[in-house]
C-alpha cells in the first residue's frame, strides 16, 4: 500500500534491488521471515524515492502487490520523465513525485481504514448480538478485576462494550446507565477510567498505550449526548412537549450524524473531531448555534514574539488560543469575520488580518499557510460585504450610566465617597487603561490571564461595565451574528401586549354574559402563553428595584417590560422567570434596550442554559454540587447541617437565580456578576462557600433548622463584604474544573432519574383504571415507549416507521395488514404531539378487550369495515354491523 514518505537507512545487506530507475527503488527484505532477531520487520517489499533520505513510499507482503504500485509509477508519473532530468531539476521533480505520493497514501489509508472499520463493525455486531448499533472506535484495554483481563473496549452509540477473549468474559453498558465517568490512578500510575453504573457496578478500564485521555472524551461526549436525550424524553412526558419545543434538545448536544448510512463505524479522526469542538466551545464564549469548520496550531505574534496555540475557524468568526504549556503568555482572541477589513499574505508563513478599527493582528501558520489562508479567505469574503452593527447607548447621565444608590447600611445617597475609596477607584482605572493599551479595546480585546482575572476581580469601574460585560458574555458576538434584531422582537412584543388587552376584555365580557369559555381564553391559547407572560411581567415590574428613581419613572418600566416581554417572545421554550426582572433591571442601568436584551439572550441561552429551561433542572444541579463541595471543604459544617436538618435547597435557590443580589449589598453582587461574566458559574459555589464559612462559627451553637435558616435572610452588613469576597477568591483558586464537572454530570443523572421516576408513577397512576392492561403490563408499554423516544435523536414526535415497530410488538396479528395502522398513528398524534394516554387504550382493547369494545374502538378510527371483513372471528359479518352503533365522542370518553 501507499504510504507517507518516511526516512528509511541506507541500502544495507538486508535489502536486495529488484528495479530501480533515476528516481525509485523496488526492495525485497532478504530475511525468510518477518520475525528478525526478535524484532518485526517492515513488510517484505518496499519502494523507495531515491533522494537523500531514501523515503520509502510503499510497502508490501508480496510480489505482485508491490508490483502493481511499480507498473503504475511506470505508467503514471516515470512516462512524463522518460529522458535524464538534469540535476539543477532533479529536487523539484523529487518533490513533486513526494507531493503526488503524498495524496496517494491518504486515500489508500482511508480505504484502509474503511476495510478494518467495516471488519471490526461486523464482529461487533456478531459479539454483542447488536446488529442495528453504530460502532465509532475501539481500544485495546484491560479490565482490572483483581487481576488483569485484556481485551478490547468497544464505544458505539448507545453502548460501552468489553470483550476479554481468553476467559470469554463480555460486559456490555448503556451509556444512560452510568452514573459516574472519571479519570483515575491504578497502580501508581494515572491510566485508567472508572466507570459506575446505575446498579453500583464499578469498571476500571486500564490503558497502557497513551490512549486514556482520548477515550474519555469520547465516553463523555456520548455521555452527555445521552443525558441529554433521557432529559428530553423526561421534559416531554411532563409537559406534553410539542415539535416547537424539541429543538431544546438537539441545540446543546446535538445528535450524532452519519451522511454516510452504508458506513456503520466512524474513523478516529470524527473523535478527534468531537475534541476539537468541545475545546472550541469550553474555550470561547461564541453563541451555540456557532459550528466549528477548522483548526489548525499556528503561532500569534504579539509584540514581535511568538506564542503557539491553536486558530480555529467557525462561520462568523476566526478564534486564537495558546497551548497549555506555553508559559510565556496566555491569550485568547475572538475576531468576527465581520469586523475583518483585509487578510494578507506577507513573507515566510506570516498572515495580517486587518479590522474595520484600526487594528492588526499578525499570525505564523507554518507550511501550511496557503491552505489555511485560502480556507480563511473563502469565508470571510461570504461576510465581508455585511456592515458591522453599532450599538447606541441611551445613557442617563453623561457618564454613560445611571448613578447606584448606596446599599441601606452605607451613608445616605448625599454623602460623597470617601478619599480612600477614591483612591482605590483611581487605581483601578488606571490599571484598565494600561490594560487597553496594551492588549487592545474597541471590538476586538485580547484577553489575557491572569492579568484580565486580577482586574476583573478588583471590580469594573462603571464606565466600562457596558463594554466588558458584552465582550466578556459573548452577547456582543451574539448581536453581531443573528439575523433579527432586537426591534423585531419588540414589534412582537407590542402585538402581544394589544393582544393580551384583547384577550382579557373579551373573556370578561362572555364569563359575565354567562356563555362559558371566552372567546379571549381562545385567542390566547393560539397565540400560545403570551397572555400569561404578559400579566406575570407586569406583576412584578412593581416590585424591581424599588429603591431606585429610575424604576419609579414610565421610562424605566417601559424599558425594563420591553426587555423582558423581547425576550420572552424570541425563546419561548423560556418564557419568562421571576429572576429575570431583577437582573434586567441591573443591565439597564449600564446598557440599552438592545443590549440588555442580548446580554439576558446569553445568560439564559448560552451560559447557564439549563438553569432556566423548563424545570429548571440547572438549578437542582448547582445545589447538589454546592452541597458537594460544603461536604469536601467545610466537612463539620455539613454534617452540623445535616444533623440539624437544615433544607440548604431553600436558603441556595435564590442565590443561583439572582446572583446573590437579594443578599450582599449592591455593588458586591455587581462584583460577582463582573467575575461570573469572566469566569463562569465556579464564583457562585464559591461565594455560597464562603457565606457559610462566614456564618459557621455562628451556626455551630444553634441546633434548630428555625434558627439557622433566617441567618441567610437577612442582609450581609457591607463592611463583611470585602472579607467574603476575598474569601470566595481563595476558594476559587482550590476548585478543580474537572471535579466540578464530574459532579455537575453525576447530580444531572440522579436529577433526570428523579424526573423520570416521577413521571411515570404519575402516568400509570392516571392510566390504571383507563386500560384493559393490568399494572405490570402498563408499565411494560411505558417503559418501551420510552426507549423508542430515546432512540429517537431529533424528535420528541414518534414516527410513523417507528410507530408501525412500536405497535406491532403488542398487536402482533396485525402484522399482514400495516396499511391499517396508519389511522391509529394519525388518531395518536393529533395536536401535534404523539398521545400515549389514547394509544395504551386501543391497545389495550385491541389485546385484552371484548368484540363488541374492539369494533366500538376501531369504528371511532374510521377503519371499523376493514376490521369487521378481514376479521376471522367475525363470522355473521352483516348480523355484526347491524347491531353495532357508532361512537359519536371521543374514545378516552366513551370507552370509560
Amino acid at each position: 500500500m501507499w504510504i507517507n514518505p518516511i526516512e528509511t537507512t541506507a541500502k544495507t545487506t538486508f535489502w536486495e534491488v529488484l528495479k530501480e530507475n533515476q528516481f525509485f527503488q523496488l526492495l525485497k527484505h532478504k530475511a525468510s521471515s518477518l520475525l528478525f532477531f526478535g524484532m518485526i520487520t517492515p513488510q517484505h517489499y518496499r519502494i523507495v524515492l531515491r533522494n537523500k533520505n531514501n523515503e520509502a513510499v510503499a510497502v508490501a507482503d508480496t510480489l505482485d502487490e508491490i508490483d502493481v504500485h511499480w507498473h503504475w509509477l511506470e505508467s503514471n508519473l516515470l512516462y512524463a520523465f522518460r529522458k535524464n532530468v538534469a540535476a539543477s531539476d532533479y529536487e523539484g521533480v523529487i518533490e513533486f513525485f513526494k507531493l503526488t505520493i503524498e495524496g496517494l497514501a491518504k486515500k489508500s489509508l482511508s480505504e484502509q481504514e474503511e476495510k478494518l472499520s467495516l471488519s471490526l463493525s461486523n464482529s461487533f455486531a456478531q459479539l454483542f448480538n447488536l446488529p442495528t448499533e453504530k460502532l465509532f472506535t475501539s481500544y485495546y484495554s484491560s479490565l482490572w478485576k483483581r487481576i488483569h483481563w485484556q481485551g478490547t473496549l468497544y464505544i458505539s452509540e448507545n453502548y460501552l462494550c468489553f470483550s476479554c477473549g481468553l476467559i470469554e468474559q463480555k460486559i456490555k453498558i448503556l451509556f444512560k446507565e452510568i452514573t459516574s465517568l472519571n479519570k483515575t490512578w491504578t497502580h501508581f500510575f494515572d491510566n485508567s477510567i472508572t466507570i459506575t453504573t446505575i446498579n453500583n457496578q464499578e469498571y476500571v478500564f486500564i490503558f497502557f498505550n497513551l490512549k486514556r485521555d482520548e477515550c474519555y472524551s469520547t465516553l463523555q461526549h456520548l455521555w452527555k449526548i445521552a443525558l441529554d436525550r433521557m432529559l428530553r424524553v423526561a421534559e416531554s412526558s411532563l409537559d406534553n412537549q410539542t415539535p416547537s419545543q424539541k429543538k431544546r434538545a438537539s441545540q446543546f448536544y446535538p445528535p450524532i450524524e452519519d451522511n454516510n448510512p452504508q458506513k456503520s463505524y466512524l474513523p478516529s479522526r470524527i473523535i478527534q473531531r468531537w475534541t476539537a469542538e468541545d475545546k472550541f466551545e469550553q474555550a470561547f464564549r461564541l453563541p451555540k448555534t456557532e459550528k466549528l469548520i477548522c483548526d489548525y496550531e499556528s503561532q500569534f505574534i504579539f509584540n514581535y514574539w511568538p506564542v503557539n496555540g491553536t486558530i480555529y475557524l467557525s462561520h462568523n468568526f476566526i478564534c486564537f488560543q495558546t497551548a497549555k504549556d506555553e508559559k510565556s503568555a496566555c491569550f485568547k482572541i475572538v475576531l468576527p469575520l465581520i469586523i475583518i477589513k483585509s487578510i494578507a499574505q506577507l513573507k515566510e508563513d506570516l498572515v495580517k488580518i486587518s479590522t474595520k478599527v484600526s487594528q492588526k493582528f499578525y499570525f505564523s501558520l507554518g507550511e501550511r499557510r496557503n491552505e489555511i489562508h485560502r480556507i480563511i479567505s473563502e469565508v470571510w469574503k461570504l461576510l465581508a460585504s455585511e456592515e458591522l452593527p453599532t450599538t447606541n447607548e441611551a445613557p442617563a447621565c453623561s457618564d454613560g450610566i445611571r448613578p447606584l444608590l448606596p446599599s441601606s447600611s452605607s451613608s445616605s445617597p448625599s454623602s460623597p465617597p470617601s478619599p480612600s475609596l477614591l483612591i482605590v477607584r483611581n487605581q483601578v482605572k488606571t490599571a484598565w487603561s494600561k490594560y487597553f493599551a496594551k492588549y487592545g479595546r474597541s471590538v476586538v480585546l485580547i484577553q489575557s490571564s491572569p492579568r484580565l482575572k486580577n482586574l476583573v476581580r478588583c471590580g469594573i469601574p462603571d464606565d466600562l461595565r457596558a463594554e466588558l460585560w458584552q465582550y466578556l458574555s459573548g452577547s456582543r458576538h451574539k448581536s453581531i451574528t443573528s439575523k433579527k434584531t432586537y426591534e423585531m422582537y419588540l414589534r412582537h412584543a407590542e402585538e402581544a401586549c394589544r393582544m393580551g388587552t384583547t384577550t382579557r376584555r373579551a373573556d370578561e365580557e362572555q364569563k359575565s354574559s354567562g356563555e362559558g369559555e371566552g372567546e379571549g381564553e381562545k385567542m390566547a391559547t393560539k397565540s400560545g402563553n403570551q397572555r400569561f407572560v404578559v400579566g406575570e411581567i407586569e406583576r412584578d415590574l412593581a416590585r424591581t428595584l424599588p429603591e431606585h428613581p429610575f424604576y419609579h419613572s414610565e421610562e424605566g418600566l417601559l424599558s425594563l417590560k420591553n426587555v423582558l416581554l423581547a425576550f420572552s417572545l424570541s425563546n419561548p421554550e423560556i418564557g419568562y422567570c421571576q429572576s429575570m426582572n431583577i437582573l434586567v433591571a441591573l443591565f439597564l442601568l449600564y446598557l440599552s434596550e438592545e443590549n440588555a436584551f442580548w446580554l439576558l439572550s446569553s445568560l439564559c441561552e448560552d451560559l447557564r442554559p439549563d438553569n432556566y429551561y423548563r424545570h429548571m433542572i440547572g438549578t437542582l444541579v448547582d445545589q447538589t454540587i454546592l452541597e458537594r463541595l460544603l461536604k469536601d471543604h467545610l466537612p463539620d459544617l455539613s454534617d452540623h447541617l445535616i444533623k440539624c436538618q437544615v433544607p440548604l435547597n431553600v436558603i441556595s435557590q435564590s442565590w443561583f437565580y439572582c446572583f446573590f443580589l437579594n443578599y450582599v449589598p449592591l455593588e458586591t453582587g455587581l462584583r460577582i456578576i463582573d467575575c461570573f461574566f469572566f469566569e463562569g458559574s465556579n464564583i457562585l459555589f464559591a461565594v455560597g462557600i464562603a457565606l457559610f464559612l462566614h456564618h459557621a462559627p455562628t451556626i455551630m451553637t444553634m441546633s434548630q433548622a428555625d434558627e439557622i435558616v433566617p441567618l441567610f435572610k437577612a442582609p450581609l452588613p457591607e463592611q463583611h463584604t470585602t472579607d467574603l469576597m476575598n474569601a470566595a477568591f481563595d476558594f476559587m483558586d482550590l476548585l478543580s474544573e474537572d471535579k466540578i464537572q464530574e459532579t455537575r454530570y453525576q447530580s444531572k443523572f440522579k436529577t433526570i432519574q428523579e424526573m423520570e421516576f416521577t413521571t411515570k408513577s404519575s402516568c400509570l397512576r392516571k392510566l390504571q383504571n383507563k386500560t384493559e392492561f393490568n399494572e405490570a403490563e402498563l408499565e411494560t408499554v411505558y417503559d418501551r415507549f420510552q426507549l423508542e423516544l430515546e432512540n429517537q435523536a431529533c424528535s420528541d414526535l414518534l414516527q410513523e416507521d417507528t410507530f408501525k415497530s412500536f405497535f406491532l410488538t403488542f398487536v402482533p396479528q396485525w402484522k399482514d395488514r400495516q396499511d391499517l395502522i396508519k389511522p391509529f398513528f394519525k388518531e395518536c398524534c393529533l395536536s401535534n404531539r404523539f398521545d400515549f394516554d389514547k394509544f395504551v387504550s386501543v391497545i389495550g382493547l385491541l389485546q385484552k378487550g371484548s368484540l363488541h369494545k374492539q369494533f366500538r374502538c376501531l369504528s371511532f378510527m374510521r377503519i371499523f369495515l376493514y376490521f369487521v371483513f378481514f376479521n376471522p372471528t367475525v363470522t355473521d359479518k352483516c348480523y355484526f354491523l347491524s347491531h353495532s352503533l357508532l361512537p359519536t365522542t371521543p374514545i378516552n370518553r366513551r370507552l370509560s
